[in-house]
């Protein structure tokens, strides 16, 4: 059963008699199912694959572009971004990165993303999805959500869904933020 917690009311079922052996087997395809996502072929061992085929997206909202309806990633921190721009920039140039405004940032963020279009959000976007957040849903723990954007410096511009205020994601803050990716229509 899908229950939508502001209402107690049951929005969608399943039922599916099995046997007590057949029952881990059922779960996971009878879930995909209910949640309206593809359920793919088994596998020799009889499970079901759980790769996902789709990104459930928000309403629409003014913002031009598709919005995820759940957070790509959460707590992603400054290090986490630096290291795998590192990485990037040094397999695509043979060396190291001697100023941070050298990292590819935009791109790395975007890598934390599905695939099929999605991207990490430019700062407008994020401004309109703040604006939009409570159509759009999810972001009841607030916090920090980044953007592709960079600061002079280098680092992450972010805005903080608690305040409205915009942020910078970056070694001295020691803060995490979410990611929730966006698409072009």
């Amino acid at each position: 059963k899908v229950i939508d917690v502001q209402t107690a009311t049951v929005d969608r079922q399943k039922t599916k008699i099995v046997s007590a052996d057949d029952l881990l087997d059922a779960v996971e395809p009878l879930t995909l199912e209910l949640m309206g996502e593809e359920v793919a072929a088994s596998t020799p061992s009889g499970r079901a694959s759980s790769a996902k085929t789709s990104v459930k997206t928000s309403q629409a909202t003014d913002c031009g572009c598709e919005i995820q309806a759940e957070d790509a990633v959460s707590n992603l921190t400054w290090s986490n971004i630096e290291r795998a721009a590192t990485k990037k920039y040094k397999e695509k140039t043979g060396k190291w990165a001697l100023r941070i405004t050298d990292l590819p940032l935009s791109e790395t963020i975007d890598s934390f993303c599905p695939e099929g279009g999605w991207r990490a959000p430019t700062f407008a976007e994020l401004e309109c999805m703040y604006r939009n957040r409570d159509m759009i849903g999810g972001f009841g723990n607030g916090g920090y959500y980044v953007s592709s954007k960079r600061n002079n410096m280098g680092f992450s511009l972010c805005i903080d869904f608690d305040s409205g205020k915009e942020k910078t994601l970056n070694r001295i803050t020691r803060k995490s933020a979410s990611l929730r990716c966006v698409r072009s229509r």
